[in-house]
């Protein structure tokens, strides 16, 4: 394939930017101090690809995988190694990818943390337990990720690298007045990922 590709960047492009927001409650009860806080994030004028030269036009789909949709040939792909060419898949064979830069898809976070220190006698150590739920999702096209279907689509994913639960528990120990020691445990749950392959057909 030596057709030559073009990226550009739309007008309406801009600066990702985040709004955020948050409220706090501290309340010392039965001698423990207990902190509630929970905050929302929202991620605005996140990057986004859109190929222009994209015909968008079905081929045939794969009924093994839910008919997904496949834009190109049989002829184009090549059955030993699976390697697809794309020519067939474009509305000017003469160009490649004619990606447009937008910034035109959103994210947000949601997250509540619950923070204790249980009243225990300060010769055992300070004692802390911290438990943190998150839920974090972003928005994307198939010219950037994979994906089951149309790419020209925006679909909503769960954020990369972001556990749901976090649950950590500490101990300092203070030895007299010019060292000490601290350790802590940390329990999280699985890290959500979307399996993606080398390129999308």
């Amino acid at each position: 394939d030596t057709a030559p590709a073009v990226t550009m960047f739309d007008r309406s492009w801009s600066v990702p930017a985040s709004y955020r927001t948050s409220l706090g409650l501290t309340k010392v009860m039965l001698g423990t101090y207990f902190t509630l806080d929970a905050s929302y994030s929202l991620n605005v004028n996140q990057p986004s690809s859109y190929d222009l030269n994209f015909a968008g036009s079905e081929k045939f789909s794969l009924h093994d995988e839910g008919d997904r949709p496949v834009y190109v040939n049989p002829s184009s792909i090549d059955p030993a190694s699976g390697a697809v060419s794309s020519v067939s898949a474009r509305s000017v064979p003469a160009y490649a990818s004619v990606l447009d830069k937008m910034s035109d898809l959103h994210g947000d976070v949601r997250q509540v943390v619950i923070y204790a220190i249980p009243n225990i006698p300060f010769t055992f150590g300070i004692l802390t337990i911290g438990y943190t739920y998150s839920i974090a999702r972003a928005q994307s096209r198939g010219f950037d990720l994979s994906t089951a279907g149309d790419p020209r689509l925006v679909e909503w994913s769960p954020g990369l690298l972001t556990p749901r639960h976090i649950l950590q528990v500490g101990l300092a120990k203070q030895f007299g007045s010019t060292w000490g020691i601290t350790t802590f445990v940390r329990a999280q749950s699985g890290l959500p990922f979307t399996p993606l392959v080398s390129g999308d057909i």
